[in-house]
């Protein structure tokens, strides 16, 4: 099935002129990692806080994980352009796939990080460890993705 859709996916027009635009994948790579800066400073400021470390201070937990939705959405665009500028490489890629998943599961515990943390008023803070392990989710997406590069691609027809 993903093997029909990064096909039909490379075949379409806008793919093609994607990737005769040298600088526009470029430009969409680099605006990735700017997204990756992000997304990894609030997170992590987020999880020195919860973890009772001195994160708090004059930027709130909530607002860095406001920071943290607006680094996703970025990075959920510029991922997009990404996957299409070489979708036979990359949705067949076993690392992708696994960037994926962690990004569902990093995803769910950003939002019941900040559901813990609204009702942290009345004593609920998520616990130290989930905030920790929410830090090394994020890291593993990053590893995942700058090792599509390098490995887990699809034998060469």
């Amino acid at each position: 099935m993903l093997e029909h859709l990064a096909a039909g996916l490379a075949g379409s027009a806008f793919v093609q002129a994607l990737q005769e635009q040298v600088w526009a994948v470029a430009l969409i790579q680099a605006l990735h990692i700017v997204a990756i800066g992000l997304l990894l400073f609030p997170a992590a400021h987020a999880t020195l806080a919860l973890a009772g470390g001195r994160g708090e201070g004059a930027f709130p937990v909530g607002q860095a994980l406001r920071w943290t939705w607006l680094a996703v959405a970025l990075l959920v665009v510029t991922g997009v352009l990404t996957v299409l500028s070489d979708p036979e490489r990359t949705l067949l890629n076993s690392l992708f796939q696994a960037k994926m998943v962690l990004l569902v599961v990093a995803l769910a515990a950003s939002w019941w990080i900040e559901r813990r943390l609204e009702a942290a008023e009345h004593g609920s803070a998520p616990p130290r460890l989930v905030a920790a392990l929410w830090l090394v989710l994020w890291l593993a997406i990053i590893l995942c993705g700058r090792l599509i590069a390098y490995f887990g691609a699809p034998p060469a027809a």
